[in-house]
């Protein structure tokens, strides 16, 4: 629906442009918005800031006073909108950039691959060692999650090679999620923000009501991460380590869930 059409819109559009000083941007708003209409748009900017930050939904409620509704359509324009959050808090001087998901194709399977040849060499790839490398086995994971499971591949708005994914494997009515991102990407705060997009856009399109999630402890970076998601640790247990990790013993594995509530 094109919503910029007319000599109205073109008109507000050359408006805004002609402001040059806060006190004239005030003063234009002022006039043409009521007091609610204000106090709206800057609760919704606000969200989007706070989202790029990667604070967990209770917490940017608790600083806006915005809904639960409200700040998960936020999110949404700030994945699959036009981009206008982006832009504005780029240019304002905060920190990250604008990311797009969009489903993995089978074509994908070579930077997948590259993935996992990068993964192996994190100190955490003893909890998730990868059963194959190779082309045909690559092939066969990514034809099982694109028909069985749900896979988004995680793009920068200004470049469409992949820098991750985010994952959830599917068991009835519970959707476990995974990411992984190449490690010259990691610490930017992509995982949370994909991993929010995506659950957002799953609860939107599917009514997904349960995420849950597995990690080890000694992964803090991804504890950060469901953390600032909003997952509850639920347990914990010590599980032996998989063959392909070529290591024995033991590690403790940390099991999550996120409850999605009523008014999400």
């Amino acid at each position: 629906m094109e919503l910029f059409h007319g000599e109205g819109a073109e008109l507000l559009v050359q408006a805004i442009l002609s402001l040059k000083t806060e006190a004239e941007c005030r003063a234009f708003l002022e006039d043409l918005m009521t007091g609610k209409e204000i106090q709206d748009c800057c609760q919704r900017i606000l969200v989007a800031k706070l989202l790029r930050q990667n604070l967990v939904y209770s917490r940017i409620a608790q600083e806006t006073g915005a809904s639960t509704a409200t700040i998960s359509r936020v999110n949404r324009c700030c994945a699959y909108g036009a981009g206008g959050y982006e832009t504005v808090l780029e240019r304002i001087g905060r920190s990250g950039g604008p990311l797009t998901l969009r489903p993995v194709t089978l074509e994908d399977w070579e930077t997948v691959r590259q993935l996992f040849l990068d993964f192996s060499a994190s100190p955490f790839y003893y909890c998730d060692p990868m059963d194959g490398m190779d082309a045909a086995s690559v092939k066969n994971w990514v034809r099982d999650m694109i028909r069985s499971h749900v896979m988004y591949a995680v793009c920068r708005r200004d470049n469409p090679a992949m820098v991750g994914y985010v994952c959830f494997h599917i068991d009835g009515d519970v959707y476990d999620i995974g990411y992984l991102f190449f490690s010259a990407c990691q610490g930017k705060g992509y995982a949370a923000q994909s991993a929010r997009a995506a659950m957002d856009a799953l609860i939107a399109a599917r009514r997904v009501r349960l995420f849950t999630a597995t990690v080890s402890a000694e992964n803090l970076p991804s504890v950060r991460v469901l953390e600032k998601l909003g997952f509850t640790l639920t347990s914990r247990r010590e599980v032996p380590y998989r063959p392909e990790s070529g290591m024995e013993g033991t590690f403790e594995e940390l099991h999550y869930q996120y409850a999605v509530s009523e008014s999400q």
